[in-house]
Parts: structure tokens; C-alpha cells; sequence
């Protein structure tokens, strides 16, 4: 967040790799709080004996913008589904309609988030589009690919289009965390020029973190992805085996949340972006 907000807030000053840097920022930040709220939701409900539907489940481990919409606030995608999507003829009603569709379900979930345009196009709009346009050419990908003797379905290009969909998505995100649809359009504009920051020059520590500061989130992040990688492979539940291991691990955890939990200068519980929903 102290990333985010220090580049956007003088996103006219920054330019070329801060601007991805904060784009792909703000994606995780995003990420990491709405999951994070559902996590305690989902830990909460289970004190009372409430176990709650799973919201999300690796989704920047989706090779597509489909995939990553069908991990990605799960619930929200399949009460679209049920209420607007087939309701209004799903894909039963020719690949026209279907498309006209799958742009209503967007446009509503954009609306969903908030009635800006920014809302509209970034969570909604654009992401149909995506989705439209990669049904459209992947038979022709797919043909090109055989022509050309590549095996795609290797571990190499499997991560090329986790990367691809992640920078996609990010572009949304762009719109989502923008004020105005002229700052997204001067941010991404400012993602594709040659430099760094007009005063300060290179460094990364020019985005509003400290070493020590840099050197948390780094180790923040290393553990979100191996976890993820772990679940992605082998499933939710007992990632530690054992009743000792378990328990000696949820008093480190819990340790670390009281040291780390309140961390970092300028800290403010009230931007958590998803208290505003």
C-alpha cells in the first residue's frame, strides 16, 4: 500500500518500470486484502460452527482471464452466473448472444464495484473483452502453434501465460485504483515511456520504502507464492501434517502477526481497501 499510494500520488512524476511496478503492486494489494478479509470471515464463521464457500483459489496462477475469473471472487462469479448469465440464455442462444452475455455479466459486475466509469470499464467492460477475445483467437493460436512443432502445454509456456494474464488483469486494476479515467490513460501511458522518476532517478527505494521495509514485503510475498504454489498443487487442507507440527507452527504465526501485524510507518488500519465495500 505505502508502494501504491506513494506512486500514484505522483503518478505524473514517475515513469516507465515505478508505474508497472505499482500497477503490479497494487494487483497483489488488491489481492491480498480481499482474500485476507475472507480468510477471517471464512476463520470467524467457523468458531460458530459456519463454514462459508470458498472465494478464491490461486487466481493469479490462471492462465486465462476466464480461469482467473472462476478464481477470483468465486461467489460473486457464480451468483452472476445463475441470476444474469443464464437467465438472459447463457450460451445456448448462438455465440453472439453468448458474447452480448458474457459483456452483461461484466457490465454488472463492474457496477457491482462502484458506478465510475473506472469501475466499469476496468472490472467490467475490459474484462469481457479479454474473455471475448480469447475465445476468438485461440483456435488460431492453437493452429499456429501445431504449424510450428511448439509444444505449449510445457511448464515454460504455462508460466508465459500466468505472466500474460496477470499484466492483462493489471491493466484493469489500473482503471479500478485510478481516479479518473484521464489519470488511468496517463498511467498507462507513462508504464510505455523511457524513464524513472524526474527528481530522484533510479532505485526502487524512490517508492516509498526503506530497505527494511523492502526487505518485509520480499519476505511477505516469498511466502504467499510457495503457499500458493503448495495449494495450487496439493490442495487446501493440512498443508502441515502432524498435531504437534501444527500446533507449534500456529504459535509462530501467531507470533509473527503480533510483530509484523502492526507494521511500517505511516500503518493505517482504515486503508484496507475493502472496508469502502
Amino acid at each position: 500500500a505505502i508502494m501504491v499510494n506513494t506512486i500514484y500520488g505522483e503518478y505524473t512524476s514517475y515513469k516507465g518500470w515505478y508505474l508497472a511496478l505499482a500497477a503490479g503492486a497494487f494487483s497483489l494489494q488488491l489481492y491480498t486484502d480481499f482474500s485476507g478479509c475472507m480468510d477471517l470471515m471464512s476463520g470467524i464463521s467457523r468458531l460458530f460452527g459456519v463454514r462459508l464457500c470458498r472465494n478464491f483459489r490461486q487466481p493469479f496462477f490462471a492462465e486465462s482471464v476466464s480461469e482467473f475469473w472462476r478464481r477470483w471472487h468465486i461467489t460473486l462469479g457464480g451468483f452472476l452466473r445463475k441470476n444474469v448469465y443464464i437467465p438472459l440464455g447463457g450460451n445456448r442462444k448462438g455465440l453472439l448472444r453468448k458474447y452480448v452475455n458474457v459483456m452483461a455479466v461484466f457490465f454488472i459486475s463492474g457496477l457491482w464495484h462502484g458506478g465510475k466509469w473506472t469501475f466499469i470499464i476496468g472490472t467490467g467492460i475490459l474484462q469481457g473483452i479479454y474473455m471475448i477475445g480469447e475465445e476468438l483467437f485461440r483456435p488460431a493460436a492453437q493452429r499456429i502453434g501445431r504449424a510450428a512443432g511448439v509444444k505449449t502445454d510445457t511448464p515454460f509456456f504455462s508460466w508465459i501465460r500466468r505472466l500474460r494474464t496477470f499484466i492483462l488483469v493489471s491493466v484493469g486494476f489500473v482503471l479500478f485504483r485510478a481516479d479518473s479515467l484521464a489519470m488511468a490513460g496517463q498511467v498507462l501511458g507513462g508504464i510505455m515511456q523511457k524513464g524513472q522518476h524526474s527528481e530522484y532517478g533510479e532505485g526502487v527505494f524512490y517508492s516509498g520504502l526503506g530497505t527494511g521495509d523492502f526487505a518485509v514485503l520480499v519476505i511477505g510475498l516469498a511466502v504467499l507464492f510457495f503457499l500458493s504454489v503448495w495449494r495450487e498443487n496439493h490442495g487446501e487442507e493440512k498443508i502441515i501434517k502432524g498435531d504437534g507440527a501444527r500446533t507449534g507452527t500456529c504459535f509462530a504465526v501467531l507470533f509473527l502477526i503480533l510483530l509484523f501485524g502492526w507494521y511500517g510507518k505511516g500503518y493505517d488500519m482504515g486503508a484496507f481497501i475493502y472496508s469502502r465495500f
